[in-house]
This record gives structure tokens, C-alpha cells and sequence, in this order.
């Protein structure tokens, strides 16, 4: 049975500091994708909108028992998304925002993504 496991992260070095020891470990590079672009779910869009990226992993059963990918992701500060949909929501965000491309965090995200993720190779080399 393969799993799909998918992380936040804020910054573009943990996650490909994440990906890489995924890789190492021995999880095909296939396997392991980074997005920083579009997200499905509406809480890591406004975390990718905020730049952040997304760091996907698809992981057979085998490769489970073998590897933690959670504990990996963990390790390199993966995003507590329900702590964050709090602080969120905390300070007023409701998920019409996103589509509100004059609203300060979709511009910022796209600003943040057009500096840091220009070309599509994410992935440590």
C-alpha cells in the first residue's frame, strides 16, 4: 500500500534539508516532490501563499518500516498545521483571503515565490 505523506515547511533550506536525508535514506527521488506553488488543502495554500513550500513524499509499506519519514519532516521543523490554522485564525484570516490576490499575503507569497522558487528544480542536487 503506498502512503502520501505531505509536509509544510516555511522555508525552502528545511525542506530540501528534509528531502535530502529522505533521499539518503533511500527513498527514490521519484518519490519526494517539492511544490511551491499550489496546494489542495486551503490551510498549506495559505501557507505556500506565505512562502512556503510543500514537501510530498509517496512511501511504500516496505519503505515504511524502514524509514520515519514523519520523524524526518519533524526534525527539520515541519509546520504544525493546526497550530498554525489557529494562529491563523487568531489574527482574523478566514480562507476567502486566498483568492483575494490584493490581499497583502498573496501578493507576499507570490513576491516570495517569484525571488526564491524562479526555476522549477527544487529538489537538492
Amino acid at each position: 500500500m503506498i502512503r502520501t505523506i505531505t509536509g509544510l515547511f516555511d522555508t525552502l533550506d528545511d525542506a530540501q534539508r528534509a528531502a535530502k536525508e529522505l533521499l539518503h535514506r533511500g527513498i527514490p527521488r521519484d518519490d519526494v516532490r517539492m511544490e511551491a506553488r499550489d496546494a489542495s488543502d486551503p490551510h498549506a495554500a495559505n501557507g505556500v501563499r506565505r512562502g512556503g513550500v510543500l514537501l510530498t513524499v509517496r512511501i511504500d509499506s516496505a519503505m515504511a518500516e524502514r524509514v520515519d519519514v514523519d520523524g524526518v519532516l519533524r526534525h527539520y521543523r515541519v509546520v504544525d498545521i493546526d497550530q498554525r490554522r489557529a494562529s491563523w485564525h487568531a489574527t482574523g484570516w478566514d480562507g476567502a483571503m486566498m483568492a483575494d490576490a490584493a490581499h497583502p499575503d498573496f501578493s507576499q507569497g507570490e513576491r516570495l515565490r517569484a525571488t526564491q522558487y524562479g526555476s522549477p528544480g527544487l529538489l537538492p542536487g
